[in-house]
C-alpha cells in the first residue's frame, strides 16, 4: 500500500497539480517578452482542470447515492431496476 492507494486521493492530487501549473503559467506569463502563448496555455489548463474537477465531483456524488449503473433513478436506497 502506497501513500496514494485510494484512487480518489490520487485524482484530486493530480487535478491540484494541473491547476497549480495553470496558475503558475498565467502569473509568470507577464514577465515574458511574448506572454500570450503561455497565458493561453495556462488558461486552457485551468479550464480543463475545472471541468475535470466538476466531473470528478459529480461522479463521486452519483456513486455515493448507490446507483451507478443507470441515470434513470436517483434513489439513495439503490437502483430501482434491481
Amino acid at each position: 500500500m502506497g501513500p496514494f492507494s485510494d484512487d480518489a486521493t490520487l485524482v484530486w492530487l493530480l487535478l491540484g497539480l494541473l491547476v497549480l501549473i495553470g496558475i503558475v503559467l498565467v502569473r509568470l506569463s507577464r514577465q515574458q517578452p511574448f506572454p500570450e502563448p503561455s497565458f493561453r496555455y495556462g488558461s486552457t489548463l485551468l479550464v480543463v482542470g475545472a471541468l475535470l474537477a466538476m466531473g470528478t465531483a459529480a461522479r463521486g456524488r452519483l456513486v455515493s447515492t448507490g446507483c451507478w449503473r443507470c441515470c434513470a433513478c436517483w434513489e439513495p436506497s439503490g437502483c430501482s431496476r434491481d
